[in-house]
């Protein structure tokens, strides 16, 4: 029986499973971000963000899903920030603010890049 050798491609779209694959892409960006290796961080943010999209469609996602997508891009945010894109990490941040209006780090994070491009408003 073949089926057991290999997972579907159903499985490795369970929401649990791409949570997970999501919340790994999270810690390996942590792990690049502390050894200052800025554009493969950047690369696993992403790689996480854009597996949680289809999971938080219409800011519709249950809370675990939109608090890690929140982490991750206020994560890029820095990243973004730390590589001199500060348009890029504004605007990083101002979609982790469309998930949470409130979210202090992602407030923090668009504040500071917007100041850095010389936007005190």
């Amino acid at each position: 029986d073949d089926e057991d050798a290999t997972s579907s491609p159903e499985d490795e779209d369970a929401p649990d499973d791409i949570l997970l694959r999501a919340m790994t892409h999270k810690e390996d960006g942590n792990t690049h971000f502390k050894s200052s290796d800025f554009s493969s961080a950047a690369r696993s943010y992403r790689k996480g963000t854009n597996l949680l999209k289809k999971l938080n469609e219409a800011n519709s996602g249950e809370d675990q899903v939109k608090q890690l997508l929140i982490t991750l891009q206020t994560n890029l945010s820095m990243v973004c920030f730390k590589q001199k894109k500060h348009r890029m990490s504004r605007d990083v941040a101002s979609r982790a603010l469309e998930i949470d209006d409130k979210n202090v780090k992602a407030l923090y994070r668009r504040a500071v890049a917007s100041r850095a491009m010389g936007d005190v408003d």
